[in-house]
């Protein structure tokens, strides 16, 4: 069935993944998911816990939890937004730019390994695929799925 294909690249790719970077950050005291959301600040810096959320379709507890590992680790400093002091904006510290850059690295190589023998028009039409159902699974999530 195709719909198996699909469901088993997807888990195969995730669980390569997630063990490749797991084993890449383990030496800076950093989990998977807090890497992650490291990637993402250093994306866009000032962004809130709740744009992250948001953007990951990930809920606001985990975000908070990982945030708070970044910021005791010495890899972000969060800062009061001054238009509302409920929202805090997040950045990297020197140390999180150096393991960004790391985990950028990372990243890019294992995608590279992924993605080597497709030609650039194949590479792009797979990232707008995935852009698409991306925003699907948000949606679907959205409506309590």
């Amino acid at each position: 069935m195709e719909e198996t294909r699909i469901l088993r690249s997807f888990g195969v790719l995730y669980r390569t993944f997630v063990q490749y970077m797991t084993n890449e950050v383990a030496i800076q005291d950093v989990s998977f998911s807090d890497s992650m959301f490291l990637v993402t600040i250093g994306e866009k810096e000032g962004i809130s816990q709740e744009e992250i959320s948001s953007l990951l379709a990930i809920d606001k507890a985990a975000v908070a939890r990982s945030v708070k590992n970044l910021v005791a680790n010495g890899y972000a400093r969060v800062e009061k937004f001054e238009g509302n002091k409920k929202t805090k904006r997040l950045f990297l510290t020197d140390e999180g730019r150096s393991l960004y850059a790391s985990i950028l690295k990372s990243q890019h190589g294992w995608l590279d390994a992924m993605l080597k023998d497709l030609q650039k028009s194949q590479r792009e039409s797979f990232i707008g695929n995935l852009e698409i159902m991306s925003q699907y699974a948000k949606e679907f999530k959205k409506a309590g799925n």
